[in-house]
C-alpha cells in the first residue's frame, strides 16, 4: 500500500519562494513536519536546504496554515517558504552557464516520509550579478526512485501554487493520489502559460527606495504615507531593513480635502528579528491597490532610516501610529529616508505580446481557475458583496456561543475576507452553508485563534460559492448591538454544526459587528478579446485589413475608472442643455427605483437653496437625498420636464454588473443628478459661466451626502448633450470641438478637487440631432465638433449614440420620455463597458476612407458584424445619407453595398476624384421617418442582437452609426 508520493519540485533562485500542500482527511495540529534537500541521496553532512516546523508566516520552514473542515473531512494546509538568503546563497551551481542544477528532497509530516522527488535550482536573469562564471560539472543525480509501491507524481510549483493529496489517517495514499497527479499535470501546464503571460502583461513600479533598503537607525513609532500610487494592480512586494522584532503591517489610503482616509489594512505580520526583510502576498495577503491611492504602512519596531541625498531621496509623509483610520499627515523629513522599497505591479498590454497572449488566454481559461487568470493579468478583482457590518466594525455586548448565521446570500463564486471586534481573546469559526426550507447544511467550516481582542481581520481567502450562507460562531469572538443594519440572520446551534435548524423568518433584533466582505472576478482580457485586438492593432497600423469581429480597445491604465465597493457611490451627472434635463419628456416614466440608486432630496433636477444663479427647486434641494425616480420639477425653471437619462443609465449599470460579474445590487449604488440649463450655448454652461457653479454644487453636494452617509464618493460619468444651441452661421466647427475639448479638461481637474479622486473623470456624449430654431441651420457645428472631440481623446471622452433614431417629443425637438430612457440605457451599457470591462465602450465608428479607381470603401469600426445599412428602420434616405465631393462638386453614387468583410461599406463614383475629396455621412440628407425639426440622417448601424422593453415594446439596442466627415485617400487602382 502506497504511503509515499514522488513530488519533484522546482524554483527560481534569488526570490523568497513559497509552496502550499493541502492533505486531506488528516488534522496535522500539533505535529511537526521538516524537508531537507540534499545534492543525493546519502549525500552525507548538512543538507542544502533544511526546514522545520515554525508558526510565523515570515519564518523559513513548514508552517501548518489552516485546519478546516469540508465534507465532514478534516483538510490541513501547509505552506513551505524559501527565504531570500536561502535562494540566494545557498544554491549550489555546475554545469553550463544557464543550466538548471538538480538535487532531491524528501517531505517528512509527522514522523513519516509522504513526498520525495527532485528539487531543482533553476537558473535565473534577475539579479544574477554574483553568479560563477567558473561552474564544477553537475552532481549525479540518481535515476529510478520509485519503488514499485509507490504512486508517482510529477508536478513543477512555484509561488503560491498548491497541490492537494488525500490521506485517511492510516497512510493509504493509494487510491486517492491519481487525481492529485492529474491536476499537479494541469498546474505545470497552466503555470508555464501564466510566467509567459506575465511576463508580457505586467511591469512594475517601484515606491520609496530604488536601490536595496540598508540598515539603519530605529524609526519613530508612526505610521508612514508613500505615494500617490502610478498605477493600478496590486501591492508585489514589500523589502524593508529591519531594525529588530515586532510586527507591520500595511494599509490603502485615498486623499481627499487634506484628509487621508484608510481604505483596507493587510494582515499583521510578525517580524521576528534584525536583517533584510522581502514579504510578499503569502505574508500580508493579496493587497490590491488603485491608482492615485497612497499607501500606509507601519512598523511597531522593525522599521529604520538613514541620512538620505539629493539623488537617492523621496518624498514621504507621516501619521499618528497603527495606521488610523483618517487624519492630516505632515511632511516627513527630507534629510531622513525610511528604508522600505514597495513594489506594485501594474498592467500593460503590448502589441509585441497579442500572438502569444492570444494562445496563453485559450489555454487558460480552459485548464486553470480564477486565481491563476489574476495572476496572468487576465482578470480583475474587487469587493462585490458585502454582508453584515457596511463599516468598519465596532465595540458592543460580547455574543454569546450560538451560532450566527447571516441571512444575505452568497452573490457570485469568491474569496471571503471576515473582519470582527471581538470582545476579548477568543476562538473564532466561520462556516459555509446551504438552506433549504428551515434546514441548514455546512459546507465547510474554518478555524481562527483571536489574539487580541478588538477589531481583527480574521481571514482573508475563504472560498464561497454563489446561493452559500454565511455563518459565524464563537464566545466573545464578536460583539453585537441593538440595532439590526446587515440584513438578517438565523441562529441555530452552538459549535457550527454540520446541520441544523433555523427560524422560519429572519431575525433583526441585533447587529453583529461582523463585517463580510466578498470578492470576486472579473474577466477583462478574454482570448476572443486577444484576437480582436490583434487585428484593430493591425488594421491601425495602416495595413489596410479589418477585423473579422469588433475589436475590444482597453483603456491604459491611467485612465481606467477603479471598480465601484460597497462602501462607496458612484456619481453620474447629465450636463446641457433640456435634452439633459429632460424638457417635455413627459410623463416621466422611472417612477420607482428597483435598486439602491440615489438622487437628491428634490429629484435629479435639484437645485441648491441660497444658490447665487438663480437655481429653483431648492427645497429640500441637494440637501438630503431619496430613492432616484424621475420627476417634473426643474432647477432651470423649466415648465414641462420629465424623465432625465439618469434612472436609465444608473439603473442599466446596476443591472449589468449583476448579470454580467455577480455585483450584488445593494452594495453597488449610483447617484445620479441633472444640472444642465436648457437653451443654453456651451459657453454658458462652461467653466466661466454662472451657471456652471450649479454642477459643481451637484458634486460637493452629493460627496457630503455620501461622507455623511459613512460612504466614500466619486465621479465616474458625466453625460454631455448639448449642441441645439450652437447652429447659429456665427459657430463653427473647429470652436465648438474646443470648447468640448476644455469643458472635458474642467470637469476632469474640478471634480478631482472636490472629491479627491485620482482617476480622471470620462464624458460620454451624444450627437445633435436638430435645433430649437429654423434659423439655426449650422447643425454641421455640434454634430462635427462632437466627433472631432471623441477622435481628439478616445479614452476620456466616449461617443454613445446619436438620438436621431429615438422618438422626438411634441415638439419634433426634444426627446420624449421613451427616447430619454433608451438613450439612458444605452448609456448605462457604455459606462458598464468602461467601469468593469476597462475598455472604450462599444460603437459603430468610422476609421478611414479611400478610393481604388471608382470604387470608394469606407472601413469601420463595429461590435457586432456585419453592418446593417437599414433603411426599412431609419427611412429611405438618398444615397443611404452618403455625400461624396471635391472641389469640383459632388459625385454621383451608385451600388451602395457592405463591403464583403461586414465591417466597410462600398461604394462606385461615377467619376474620378479630383482635389480635396470628402465623404459625408448622416448630415445632407433626411428620410420621412425623421421628424426631428431640420434633422438629417442616414440609415448604417450594427447587428447588436440585444433589445431593452419599454412600455411593452421590445427596442432595439443596435449601435448606430455618427454623422461623419472623413477625407478620402485616392490608391493605385491596380495595387
Amino acid at each position: 500500500m502506497a504511503t509515499d508520493a514522488r513530488w519533484d519540485m522546482a524554483f527560481r533562485r534569488n526570490n523568497v519562494r513559497t509552496f502550499t500542500i493541502r492533505l486531506k482527511g488528516v488534522d496535522l495540529t500539533g505535529k511537526t513536519m521538516r524537508q531537507q534537500v540534499r545534492l543525493a541521496p546519502d549525500t552525507p553532512g548538512a543538507p542544502v536546504i533544511a526546514l522545520e516546523t515554525v508558526t510565523s508566516a515570515t519564518a523559513e520552514g513548514l508552517r501548518l496554515a489552516a485546519v478546516e473542515v469540508v465534507d465532514g473531512a478534516p483538510v490541513s494546509t501547509i505552506i513551505g517558504r524559501y527565504n531570500l538568503t536561502t535562494m540566494r546563497d545557498k544554491l549550489p551551481y555546475g554545469g553550463e552557464v544557464g543550466d538548471d542544477y538538480p538535487m532531491v528532497h524528501e517531505i517528512e509530516i509527522d514522523g513519516k516520509t509522504r513526498f520525495y522527488g527532485r528539487w531543482v535550482a533553476r537558473a535565473t536573469v534577475l539579479d544574477s550579478e554574483a553568479a560563477p562564471l567558473q561552474r564544477e560539472p553537475l552532481a549525479g543525480v540518481q535515476r529510478g526512485l520509485v519503488s514499485a509501491d509507490t504512486v508517482e507524481i510529477s508536478a513543477t510549483i512555484s509561488a503560491d501554487e498548491a497541490i492537494e493529496v488525500t490521506l485517511d489517517g492510516a497512510g493509504d495514499l493509494g487510491p486517492l493520489l491519481g487525481s492529485a497527479q492529474t491536476a499537479a499535470a494541469a498546474a505545470q501546464q497552466a503555470l508555464a502559460m501564466v510566467q509567459h503571460a506575465t511576463k508580457t502583461l505586467y511591469s512594475d513600479a517601484v515606491l520609496g527606495r530604488m536601490q536595496a533598503p540598508v540598515a539603519g537607525l530605529k524609526a519613530a513609532n508612526n505610521t508612514f504615507l508613500i505615494g500617490p500610487i502610478p498605477a493600478a494592480d496590486f501591492v508585489r512586494s514589500v523589502e524593508f531593513a529591519s531594525n529588530g522584532a515586532g510586527t507591520f503591517q500595511l494599509a490603502r489610503y485615498t486623499l481627499a480635502d487634506g484628509i487621508y482616509t484608510r481604505q483596507a489594512a493587510s494582515a499583521v505580520v510578525t517580524i521576528n528579528d534584525a536583517g533584510a526583510k522581502t514579504l510578499t502576498s503569502a505574508d500580508y495577503g493579496e493587497f490590491p491597490v488603485q491608482a492615485g491611492d497612497y499607501i500606509g504602512f507601519y512598523g511597531n519596531g522593525p522599521l529604520s532610516y538613514t541620512a538620505s541625498t539629493a539623488t537617492d531621496t523621496f518624498a514621504w509623509k507621516q501619521m499618528a501610529a497603527g495606521l488610523p483610520a483618517s487624519g492630516a499627515a505632515t511632511d516627513g523629513n527630507i534629510a531622513s529616508r525610511i528604508e522600505v522599497r514597495i513594489t506594485v505591479s501594474k498592467q500593460v498590454v503590448s502589441a509585441s505580446g497579442f500572438s502569444a497572449l492570444q494562445a496563453a488566454a485559450a489555454a487558460l481559461q480552459s485548464t486553470v481557475s480564477a486565481d491563476s487568470l489574476i495572476v496572468a493579468g487576465l482578470s480583475r478583482t474587487g469587493v462585490t458583496q458585502t454582508i453584515g457590518r457596511t463599516s468598519e466594525p465596532v465595540t458592543g455586548s460580547s455574543a454569546n456561543s450560538a451560532t450566527v448565521i447571516f441571512a444575505t446570500p452568497i452573490a457570485k463564486d469568491g474569496r471571503l475576507k471576515v473582519e470582527t471586534f471581538a470582545g476579548e481573546p477568543s476562538t473564532m469559526k466561520v462556516g459555509r452553508y446551504t438552506l433549504s426550507g428551515t434546514t441548514v447544511t455546512l459546507v465547510a467550516s474554518y478555524t481562527y485563534t483571536l489574539a487580541a481582542g478588538g477589531l481583527q481581520t480574521v481571514a482573508t481567502d475563504i472560498p464561497v460559492k454563489a446561493g452559500e450562507l454565511i455563518a459565524v460562531q464563537g464566545a466573545a469572538s464578536f460583539t453585537y448591538t441593538g440595532t439590526n443594519d446587515a440584513g438578517g440572520y438565523y441562529t441555530t446551534a452552538a459549535g457550527m454544526p454540520a446541520s441544523g435548524t433555523v427560524q422560519s423568518a429572519k431575525l433583526t433584533t441585533n447587529s453583529f459587528q461582523v463585517r463580510l466582505s466578498v470578492t470576486t472576478t472579473t474577466p477583462i482580457v478574454t482570448a476572443d478579446s486577444f484576437q480582436a485586438l490583434q487585428e484593430a492593432v493591425a488594421a491601425g497600423g495602416g495595413s489596410g485589413s479589418s477585423p473579422a469581429s469588433g475589436p475590444i480597445l482597453p483603456l491604459s491604465q491611467p485612465n481606467r475608472i477603479p471598480l465601484p465597493t460597497p462602501d462607496g457611490w458612484s456619481g453620474l451627472l447629465s450636463y446641457g442643455q433640456s435634452l439633459s434635463s429632460a424638457w417635455l419628456s413627459v410623463p416621466p416614466i422611472s417612477t420607482a427605483q428597483p435598486y439602491s440608486n440615489l438622487t437628491f432630496g428634490s429629484g435629479p433636477k435639484s437645485g441648491k437653496a441660497g444658490n447665487t444663479y438663480n437655481a429653483g427647486n431648492t427645497s429640500p434641494g441637494t440637501s438630503t437625498s431619496k430613492p432616484l425616480v424621475e420627476d417634473t420639477a426643474a432647477a432651470d425653471g423649466a415648465g414641462s420636464a420629465g424623465e432625465t437619462p439618469c434612472s436609465g443609465a444608473a439603473n442599466t449599470f446596476v443591472e449589468l454588473a449583476f448579470i454580467n460579474n455577480g455585483v450584488d445590487p445593494a452594495a453597488n449604488v449610483v447617484f445620479a443628478s441633472a444640472p444642465g440649463h436648457g437653451s443654453y450655448r456651451i459657453t454658458q454652461l462652461g467653466k466661466s459661466s454662472a451657471w456652471y457653479a450649479n454642477f459643481l454644487d451637484h458634486v460637493r453636494d452629493a460627496r457630503a451626502l455620501a461622507v455623511a452617509a459613512g460612504k466614500t464618493y466619486r465621479v465616474d460619468a458625466v453625460s454631455w448633450m448639448q449642441g441645439e444651441a450652437n447652429t447659429t452661421a456665427s459657430d463653427t466647427v473647429a470652436t465648438y470641438q474646443s470648447l468640448l475639448l476644455q469643458l472635458q479638461t474642467d470637469i476632469d481637474a474640478d471634480v478631482r478637487a472636490i472629491t479627491g479622486q485620482a482617476e480622471p473623470v470620462h464624458l460620454f456624449v451624444y450627437q445633435t440631432a436638430t435645433t430649437a430654431s429654423t434659423s439655426r441651420t449650422n447643425l454641421d457645428v455640434p454634430t462635427l465638433g462632437q466627433f472631432g472631440a471623441v477622435n481628439a481623446r478616445p479614452e476620456l471622452i466616449h461617443f454613445v449614440a446619436p438620438v436621431v433614431h429615438l422618438p422626438p417629443a411634441t415638439d419634433n425637438v426634444h426627446l420624449s420620455a421613451v427616447a430619454e430612457l433608451w438613450y439612458g440605457r444605452m448609456l448605462g451599457r457604455a459606462i458598464y463597458q468602461a467601469v468593469y470591462e476597462a475598455r472604450q465602450p462599444d460603437c459603430v465608428w468610422p476609421l478611414r476612407a479611400y478610393a481604388k479607381g471608382n470604387v470608394l470603401s469606407v472601413k469601420f469600426r463595429a461590435p457586432r458584424l456585419p453592418l446593417v445599412l437599414d433603411p426599412a428602420t431609419f427611412g429611405a434616405v438618398t444615397d443611404m445619407g452618403f455625400k461624396v465631393s471635391d472641389d469640383t462638386g459632388a459625385l454621383t453614387l451608385s451600388s451602395i453595398a457592405i463591403g464583403s468583410d461586414g465591417a466597410s461599406v462600398t461604394m462606385t463614383l461615377n467619376r474620378a476624384l479630383g482635389a480635396n475629396p470628402i465623404i459625408r455621412h448622416g448630415l445632407d440628407y433626411t428620410s420621412a421617418a425623421n421628424t426631428f425639426q431640420m434633422s438629417k440622417n442616414g440609415c448604417l448601424r450594427d447587428s447588436t442582437p440585444e433589445k431593452t422593453t419599454i412600455g411593452g415594446i421590445a427596442r432595439p439596442l443596435w449601435h448606430v452609426a455618427p454623422a461623419f466627415q472623413l477625407p478620402i485617400r485616392v490608391l493605385a487602382a491596380e495595387s
